[in-house]
């Protein structure tokens, strides 16, 4: 059973949803009913709980900055915003929080029971996974199974410390899974997109097909990619029939989500880890051959002398925001449009320009705004058709890039008289 707590300054709300968790599911065990954040956040420093219904508005402290506080001290726990303001802008920054779900009031509460069995999926997944442990990173999967597939540890008394210190999300004795290979095999798509952007890429269509198994990349040799796949089932590895229909799963996929062509092979399946580690096969892996494209990759290399691979894919997601600017983008369709997660985006996105994705998208608008300014559109168009619903955005983000409202730049920066003002 997970712990959930219900943070509302409307207490027939708590007491509704309370009674409702309560009555449906056997689940998740109500441990507390808050008025305000505040509370709820002092009484989760001694009490950390699963999971946080809580509303947006609220007097001390507000289901986002509660949401905020959570999400720094306990990245496990997960978050779902109830409000009853219709705004989806109160829904992305709640996602910038790590919130799961948004749930708009009055509360259907079929929809909250859809909520409660898709939190309890994630946290069953989290748990059988040990993902709660925030010591572990992904470089940490790499170099553990790195060492092993080169044979730098093997016995029990070797692995046992190596694998405690790294404080890995996933059991030495209890997890099957199996290393596979993915080639690319069209040379087109590895100058276009390049390893590292490749990489993510395929991290993210393994998981997206395989929702039940942990995936992590562990290394790559020029073209060829190698993953570790995890299974939920702790009995046995997926047998070789099994892993062939997967294989031919994976590689459609990738073909028709990235229009790439590759192939997939299982490298080495093993009942737990500590097989993989005494496999004999092992050192095959390593030194497994690798296609050579010295040819290609030099052209590639002169093709992009200054470039990194994540500067190559920012120039591709400015390129996309700039073509996108006038609809109602967000940081997910652009990392969706260059293959990558949204955090892995903002990460590199902000190391290559300096300044964060909405930053960017706002000046990209402002700029198109200022060009529409000298056509003498109405504000209200113009408005429209650099991407703003709403005209008090617009006009705050045009005062904030220019230091003029639109009317006031229009007659004293672009001198442009003669054009009504509105109001």
């Amino acid at each position: 059973m997970y712990s959930l707590i219900i943070v509302d300054d409307e207490r027939i709300v708590c007491t509704s949803v309370a009674s409702f968790i309560r009555e449906n599911t056997q689940d998740f065990d109500v441990v507390g009913t808050y008025s305000d954040g505040a509370d709820a956040l002092k009484d989760m420093q001694n009490n950390p709980v699963d999971v946080v219904i809580t509303d947006i508005r609220m007097a001390t402290m507000s289901g986002l900055e509660l949401a905020r506080h959570i999400s720094r001290q306990w990245p496990a726990c997960c978050i779902v915003i109830i409000s009853g303001y219709n705004d989806f802008n109160y829904a992305k920054e709640a996602m910038e929080y790590g919130v799961l779900n948004y749930i708009l009031k009055p509360i259907d509460f079929e929809e909250l029971s859809d909520c409660l069995l898709h939190l309890k999926q994630r946290l069953d997944r989290q748990k059988s996974l040990s993902l709660i442990n925030m010591d572990f990173t992904p470089e940490n999967v790499e170099l553990f199974f790195s060492y092993l597939l080169a044979g730098k540890v093997k016995s029990q008394s070797e692995i046992e410390p190596f694998y405690n210190r790294l404080r890995l999300p996933f059991s030495l004795y209890d997890h099957a899974g199996q290393i596979i290979n993915l080639t690319v095999k069209d040379k087109a798509s590895q100058w276009i997109y390049g390893r590292e952007a490749l990489n993510t890429a395929f991290t993210n269509v393994l998981q997206m097909n395989c929702p039940e198994d942990a995936i992590y990349p562990i290394f790559r040799k020029g073209w060829n990619f190698y993953f570790v796949m995890i299974h939920k089932n702790p009995s046995q590895a997926k047998d070789t029939a099994d892993s062939h229909k997967l294989a031919d799963k994976l590689a459609d996929s990738i073909r028709n989500l990235l229009h790439i062509q590759c192939a997939f092979h299982r490298v080495c399946p093993f009942k737990n880890i500590l097989e993989l580690a005494q496999n004999s096969r092992l050192t095959e892996v390593v030194s497994f051959p690798v296609p050579d494209f010295p040819e290609n990759e030099t052209q590639a290399d002169a093709a992009f002398p200054t470039l990194s691979d994540n500067d190559r894919i920012v120039e591709k997601a400015k390129q996309f925001i700039k073509s996108n600017y006038a609809s109602d983008l967000t940081r997910e369709d652009v990392a969706n449009a260059v293959f990558l997660s949204p955090s892995y985006l903002s990460r590199i996105f902000k190391l290559s320009t300096g300044i964060s994705f909405s930053d960017y998208l706002t000046n990209v608008r402002m700029d198109k705004a200022i060009g529409l300014l000298s056509t003498g559109m109405r504000i209200s168009e113009i408005t429209e058709k650099v991407g703003y619903h709403s005209r008090n955005t617009f006009l705050v983000n045009f005062r904030h890039y220019t230091s003029y409202n639109p009317t006031e730049y229009r007659k004293k920066v672009l001198k442009i008289e003669g054009i009504p003002d509105e109001s």
